[in-house]
């Protein structure tokens, strides 16, 4: 009997462990950012991008035939970011970006960019970080807390860096 409630207990803690690999964040807290601070929530809205990070310098129409899940879709282009917004009959909702330059995210006041070092994210984002450093992936990933996935398209945030420099070469959540 005591070996089965060893077991238990050590099966409960492997899925656990096996739940809990990446860090989890509020999204509430995380934040695209331009380099005269304005800021854009993720997964904001229409009204929210446009208030926050202001016009874009070009928006694209990229809804095909072959996206007959999709309502419209555009891209909003800035100078180093792209973000992509989903009309539905309720609202306007941004469901991807990719950063390259000119924004970064903010997550608690912690603000990251493309060139910074990974390094940085250690004491940010713990649990993936760790994860990253005992693996061979180029990559973060970084989870939202499961009260926020506010989108049937969810997708985790990924930072992406070189290898070799320990440079942040790319930033952004894709559905596509």
């Amino acid at each position: 009997m005591s070996k089965l409630i060893i077991s238990l207990i050590f099966i409960s803690f492997h899925v656990q462990s096996q739940t809990e690999e990446y860090s989890n964040v509020n999204l509430a807290e995380l934040f695209i950012q331009n380099i005269s601070g304005g800021k854009f929530p993720f997964f904001g809205n229409k009204a929210q991008l446009i208030q926050g990070l202001g016009e874009p310098n070009t928006i694209k129409n990229v809804s095909n035939a072959d996206m007959l899940d999709y309502n419209v879709l555009e891209d909003y282009i800035y100078d180093g970011l792209i973000i992509r917004l989903e009309s539905r009959p309720e609202n306007i909702l941004a469901i991807s970006f990719e950063i390259n330059k000119n924004y970064m995210i903010c997550y608690k006041n912690h603000l990251i960019k493309i060139g910074d070092s990974v390094e940085t994210l250690r004491n940010i984002f713990p649990t993936s970080y760790n994860l990253m450093k005992n693996s061979d992936d180029t990559f973060i990933r970084i989870e939202y807390d499961e009260t926020d996935k506010v989108t049937p398209y969810y997708s985790p945030l990924f930072i992406d860096f070189d290898k070799e420099s320990k440079l942040i070469t790319g930033i952004g959540v894709s559905i596509l």
